[in-house]
């Protein structure tokens, strides 16, 4: 949280070279393409895999690059190329839940091993101390209030351990089947297939498409022009917690990890459709931070017209 804090202070101050910002988060290979775009350019238009802008009253271009599915992605490829990423970052979202369950599991048992091991009498106890750890942790627990009470409910019915840990499974298999979400800018647009209009915030365009908010509710909207403080809260209100067995320096304890539920963030550095703006590279270059702290995929996108 130091770099983050750190970047949110030179927020506060108009930078010369803001492309530095981006150097922090970004490949060796895309810090250099950023360098030699030099974000406070005016582009004046785009073509295919180029995007142009003028220096010294010569055109200039800058080629799209692409370092693979879970890093920064410059394109100007069309619908086609967003479908892709929404169903990469799903399939990822899926299988990272899927490595964080298997490390719990992998906990869960070593801690039960221990408590096996041990005499009736001990195991009991041991059980006991649990269930208590459990009902004074559970409201700091990141779930709905509904799971929260089912959980204090059904722990009122556990008399062993094997039971302890079936309802522990049972909790935790419903935080991870929960859908992912997806970031994306106000004022963008992405393209009019489904899956781009449900990153596309403008009413104007899904509307035709039956696409209003009640139903999109996996879209998180942010503003261009969002501070670290704002992204860091919508990050935050996406974290649920997973519960589980862990053996500790005090013994068999209740343990919790945190996960966020976004999949995938979605951003034009150039919005075309909202006037040709350019989206401060202070806004993209937290959101690169966060894609690496929460592990979700990022993708930039150059912005397209809505007539295109």
């Amino acid at each position: 949280m130091d770099l983050l804090k750190r970047i949110n202070e030179q927020s506060q101050t108009k930078r010369a070279n803001d492309v530095n910002d981006y150097a922090v988060f970004a490949r060796p290979l895309t810090a250099k393409l950023l360098e030699a775009m030099n974000l406070d350019k005016t582009y004046t238009r785009g073509e295919g895999d180029y995007l142009y802008y003028e220096k010294n009253q010569n055109l200039q271009n800058a080629r799209k690059i692409s370092e693979g599915p879970w890093v920064t992605n410059l394109s100007n490829s069309g619908t086609e190329a967003i479908e892709a990423a929404i169903k990469q970052s799903q399939l990822h979202f899926k299988h990272k839940l899927i490595e964080i369950s298997q490390q719990i599991e992998k906990e869960m048992n070593q801690a039960l091993i221990k408590v096996q091991r041990s005499e009736s009498k001990i195991e009991r106890k041991i059980l006991l101390k649990l269930k208590t750890e459990i009902v004074n942790k559970t409201d700091e627990l990141k779930m709905t209030e509904e799971r929260r009470s089912y959980f204090l409910h059904q722990l009122a019915n556990v008399h062993d351990m094997d039971s302890l840990v079936s309802l522990i499974r049972e909790i935790n298999l419903l935080q991870l089947n929960q859908r992912p979400k997806l970031i994306a800018l106000k004022k963008a647009y992405h393209g009019k297939t489904l899956g781009a209009l449900s990153i596309t915030s403008n009413e104007h365009f899904r509307n035709d498409f039956y696409l209003g908010d009640e139903f999109n509710t996996q879209t998180i909207f942010i503003s261009a022009h969002d501070d670290l403080n704002t992204i860091s809260e919508v990050i935050e209100s996406t974290k649920q917690d997973l519960v589980f067995i862990a053996s500790g320096p005090k013994g068999i304890v209740i343990s919790k990890h945190s996960f966020s539920l976004v999949a995938g963030a979605f951003a034009e550095p150039i919005q075309g459709e909202a006037g040709v703006i350019e989206v401060p590279s202070q806004t993209l270059a937290i959101l690169k931070n966060f894609s690496l702290q929460e592990n979700f995929l990022l993708r930039y996108e150059f912005g397209k017209s809505a007539k295109q």
